[in-house]
């Protein structure tokens, strides 16, 4: 674990802190940032280059309005690509995992109609605040701050989303608003100066295009610097670990695949548990069975070949050479079992055991081993088929004390 993500997790930054950390972040990686931004802001630059500077002396404040929301809408459904991809270059950097721009942009298009749509609920949430009383829609939209952080690196979003974001803020809202404050007043103090050192300039396209370009570019660190706070506020919050969502894609499918077998043992632990005694009687007497685990459908495909009813009982009108015989206890199966085998000459195929209710493990072995070990088998069970597709037969031990056979 490297020093940056220790100190994540160990230490509640100050503003200081903050763009210490994401200054040299922003060094180290200012290649690949820069690719994103200028991919990102290039088409949107040009754009609004093209926007001459007397258009607002003749519009006056209207126009002044007009460009701004133009310059809101296109920050708002392009720019945020740009936000989306630093932050994930950082956290993955921070983690110690590889990542370029590329990668940054891998799979962009969900994760961006998630940041897309639960801002939109941010801002019409902030806006009803806003409407009633400005001070509380201004708690809540510092509540909210997190919330883009929070779509692409941990991988949720909307009310979830939201809910996240104000969880990492509430105790400690002062702080949030003073470092977002903080950032705020930095980054204005930089446009001001990019701005103060083109305005002599004649209002060509090009110098537009350069200045706006530029301020994309630094503003890029204040980005950096904001992914910087969010992670350390998360993981002092939750205490997260460097296994996070923000790790590479090959990670991903392998903690995926990991999660799989995981789950896939438990279940498996527990269908051998739930016929632990009947298993342990087979090993005991040195018996060859195969087990189809709950999922597998060999065993229950062999069964579907038998008409068996809505309520779970072989349907006894559709087969031929029936037979019905009542039981009392488990300790009479195998007795009732056997006199049945012969009375019907089942011989000693091997069958299928299936049960009718899950998760629950299927087995294939001998009859003579089921027979043996009838008690065992049906256990806690509700109803369980023995079916021999092969000799087109079937046995059902059903729950209220009978056993059906039939013949296909």
């Amino acid at each position: 674990m490297n020093n940056t993500l220790v100190s994540l997790k160990e230490k509640k930054y100050s503003l200081f802190d903050i763009l210490k950390v994401g200054w040299q972040i922003y060094k180290d990686n200012f290649g690949q940032i820069l690719v994103i931004v200028l991919l990102v802001y290039i088409p949107i630059n040009f754009v609004l280059s093209f926007i001459p500077a007397g258009f607002f002396q003749e519009q006056g404040f209207s126009g002044l309005k007009m460009y701004f929301r133009l310059i809101q809408f296109l920050e708002f459904f392009i720019g945020v690509i740009a936000t989306i991809a630093i932050a994930r270059l950082v956290e993955r950097k921070i983690v110690g995992h590889e990542a370029d721009w590329r990668s940054s942009f891998k799979d962009l298009f969900p994760v961006w109609q998630n940041v897309i749509w639960t801002n939109f609920l941010v801002g019409l949430i902030v806006l009803g605040l806003a409407l009633l009383l400005i001070i509380p829609g201004f708690i809540w939209w510092i509540y909210y701050s997190f919330v883009t952080f929070v779509v692409v690196l941990r991988e949720v979003s909307g009310a979830k989303a939201l809910a996240y974001s104000k969880n990492l803020v509430v105790g400690q809202w002062w702080r949030v608003f003073g470092i977002n404050f903080g950032l705020g007043i930095l980054y204005l103090l930089v446009v001001i100066l990019v701005g103060v050192v083109f305005w002599a300039l004649p209002d060509y396209f090009l110098f537009n295009f350069i200045s706006d370009t530029l301020i994309d570019i630094v503003a890029a660190f204040f980005t950096v610097s904001a992914v910087v706070f969010f992670l350390n506020t998360d993981y002092l919050k939750h205490n997260v670990d460097n296994t996070i969502v923000a790790i590479d894609e090959t990670k991903q499918q392998e903690l995926s695949e990991r999660r799989e077998e995981l789950k896939q043992k438990q279940s498996r632990d527990e269908q051998r548990k739930d016929k632990e005694d009947l298993l342990a009687a087979l090993d005991s007497q040195k018996v060859k069975y195969e087990i189809f685990w709950e999922g597998d459908k060999t065993a229950q495909d062999e069964l579907s070949k038998f008409p068996i009813t809505s309520y779970g009982a072989l349907d006894l009108s559709q087969l031929q050479d029936t037979a019905e015989i009542a039981w009392k206890n488990e300790a009479e199966l195998p007795t009732k079992l056997d006199l049945l085998v012969k009375d019907k000459n089942l011989g000693e195929p091997d069958v299928f055991v299936v049960y009718s209710h899950g998760p629950s493990l299927d087995l294939k072995t001998a009859l003579a081993a089921v027979i043996k070990n009838a008690k065992e088998l049906y256990g806690t069970s509700v109803d369980v088929f023995i079916a021999c597709p092969q000799n087109k037969w079937i046995i059902e031990i059903y729950h209220e004390d009978k056993i059906y056979f039939g013949r296909i």
